[in-house]
């Protein structure tokens, strides 16, 4: 495991009570420039709820990628580690935790970014 692999663990349910995108958007704000404020806007989007129900930290890792290719191979490695890639069928295959789920989306960013 990576630093900000362990950085964004640490986050994700951590002081601030980040959920799983949260906790990724805080880990890349140095280079994003959120504020806390934007951060907390993704409210919605963690525990199933990013659209089409796709994992939080995928999908703010697509947010901060932004780039289709890259998108389509974040999901594709994401998919096959986990099973899944939407939250309520990575839960129930528990191949991966989602502290495990918001490392993996870290670690991908940071190599991309």
């Amino acid at each position: 495991m990576s630093e900000i692999g362990d950085r964004a663990k640490d986050l994700f349910r951590g002081k601030d009570k980040l959920h799983c995108a949260q906790a990724i958007f805080k880990t890349f704000q140095y280079i994003s420039g959120m504020t806390d404020e934007d951060i907390a806007g993704y409210a919605n989007a963690g525990g199933g709820k990013a659209p089409g129900g796709v994992c939080g930290a995928l999908y703010a890792a697509q947010v901060l990628l932004d780039d289709d290719q890259l998108t389509f191979q974040l999901a594709s490695q994401f998919n096959g580690s986990a099973g899944a890639s939407t939250c309520k069928p990575i839960r129930k295959k528990k191949i991966m935790s989602c502290k495990d789920c918001v490392a993996f989306a870290a670690e991908f960013v940071e190599k991309h970014l």
